[in-house]
């Protein structure tokens, strides 16, 4: 099978699912198909190449825009900017791609790429077309305003996450919480070819040996003597809740705790980087705990302080699935998550919670349903966990295997290659 990827990031640059999946995805299946990846040209990177992946071989071909040399990812600037640059993008992929060297396209992203669907179709492509969208930024705009002073902007995302449902033979979406949300702004009508296909986890994060060294270095460096050290991945933006893990910690005064945020960062944040900074010196400043924000850190460094953390805390009220307590897991340490649909999903939690928290497989489930005791039911999960840490530390190890067996993108995989061969007898 020939199959061809689109995706504005390759490698990943986002801390998250859309560019992981794409590099996890195209790993596994490049073990039985030939794979090629389109994506966005940055600085001087070669136009095509034939990179290795572990022994897979997958063609990469970049595509260049008019300020490809300027910018360090496809996704700065304002929104405007970045949807004026992807559409560019997006024309002159157009104009690159083949589909009759194609079986399937797989297009993969938030609203501009998964819209080529239409454009692809008007010019005649015979190839099965699969749209992954990783997140309905037109949900983005209605539930927390991103956008809202710009209705063009909004209109814009609406009509192609719409020619992205309308064209594609199948579109894929992680979670049931995203299908959820499909329906709410688009209607029913494109629920007959949606299909949830989670993202997954790779291999080698739940194989990779502990490094010893580097956990010990992070240890000492982060904990001395502190009671515990606890860990956050996310992007450092102001829809993760960040705010509520620091804010957490001023709940805690018979423990001295150390919080290592750490993500990607973009300079679009900087005002929430700094009210998170304004919050990091005031508890420092009234208790013992200490707190470290880290940006942009490496995939080695990542799993280092994994392996290192006491407990992986994810305090978003608003995730549609939590790949991040996925990674956790994998490395088996025990997790603190919010009740949002994303790890009610993961953890197949459906009922309400009625107290602060409650025991999950590998972990809490912490109830964020009132914004006001956000902090001081996480502070309680905290304290909780560091209480029975070798009874968490057990759960996190059983919940290991549940994750490896439902969650590895080498069993994903094989879901899409169903998939892409469902849609090529479409055609």
């Amino acid at each position: 099978m020939r199959i061809c990827f689109v995706s504005v990031q390759w490698p990943p640059i986002i801390t998250g699912g859309g560019g992981v999946a794409v590099v996890s995805l195209a790993k596994e299946l490049a073990k039985r198909h030939e794979v090629t990846i389109y994506t966005f040209g940055l600085g001087d990177l070669k136009e095509e190449e034939i990179m290795d992946l572990n022994g897979a071989r997958v063609r990469v071909i970049r595509i260049f825009t008019s300020d490809s040399h300027r910018i360090r990812t496809p996704f700065d600037g304002t929104k405007e900017e970045e949807i004026s640059r992807l559409t560019e993008f997006a024309s002159k992929l157009v104009d690159r791609i083949r589909c009759d060297q194609c079986d399937v396209i797989h297009l993969h992203g938030h609203f501009v790429v998964p819209s080529l669907a239409r454009v692809l179709r008007e010019l005649g492509c015979k190839s099965a077309i699969i749209s992954t969208i990783h997140a309905f930024e037109s949900m983005i705009e209605l539930e927390k305003g991103e956008f809202s002073s710009s209705p063009s902007v909004f209109n814009t995302i609406v009509t192609m996450e719409r020619d992205a449902l309308e064209y594609s033979d199948f579109v894929t979406v992680a979670s049931r919480s995203l299908l959820r949300k499909i329906m709410q702004i688009h209607g029913p009508q494109y629920l007959r070819n949606i299909r949830v296909v989670h993202l997954g986890i790779s291999d080698d994060l739940f194989e990779r040996p502990i490094d010893e060294s580097c956990v010990s270095a992070i240890r000492g460096e982060y904990i001395g003597s502190k009671d515990g050290l606890i860990f956050n991945l996310n992007r450092i933006d102001p829809h993760k809740g960040i705010e509520y893990i620091i804010g957490a910690l001023s709940h805690i005064r018979d423990r001295n705790l150390s919080l290592v945020i750490a993500g990607k960062y973009e300079e679009r944040n900087k005002d929430y980087l700094n009210m998170l900074m304004r919050r990091k010196s005031l508890i420092e400043e009234s208790s013992r705990h200490m707190i470290s924000i880290l940006k942009n850190i490496d995939e080695h460094a990542k799993i280092c302080f994994l392996d290192a953390a006491d407990i992986f805390v994810m305090a978003s009220p608003t995730e549609p699935f939590g790949l991040t307590i996925l990674e956790a897991l994998a490395r088996k340490t025990p997790v603190i998550v919010t009740d949002a649909e994303g790890p009610r999903e993961i953890f197949n939690v459906e009922d309400k919670i009625e107290g602060k928290f409650i025991e999950i497989d590998g972990g809490v489930m912490v109830n964020f349903s009132d914004p006001s005791k956000r902090e001081e039911n996480l502070a309680s999960a905290i304290v909780y966990m560091l209480d029975n840490i070798e009874h968490f530390r057990k759960r996190a190890e059983k919940a290991f295997e549940k994750i490896r067996e439902k969650f590895s993108w080498r069993a994903i995989s094989y879901e899409f290659e169903s998939l892409y061969r469902e849609a090529m007898h479409l055609h």
